[in-house]
């Protein structure tokens, strides 16, 4: 993101996409739940901690 320091607004760098965010979102949840022998359990546990629901989180790994 880059940061106009005359109106201080957060923009998307043109060389970044939705895309690009997306798949990095997914990257780190993917880091995340490869520390948890189990993936259900690893969701639920990031569910409970970042108050996002379980059904969103597995939408973001799906990239959907």
């Amino acid at each position: 993101m880059n940061f106009d320091t005359e109106n201080s607004e957060k923009t998307l760098s043109d060389s970044h996409t939705c895309s690009d965010y997306c798949e990095q979102i997914r990257l780190d949840l993917e880091s995340f739940i490869s520390n948890f022998p189990n993936k259900s359990f690893a969701i639920r546990v990031l569910a409970k901690e970042s108050a996002i629901s379980e059904k969103t989180i597995k939408r973001l790994l799906k990239k959907t």
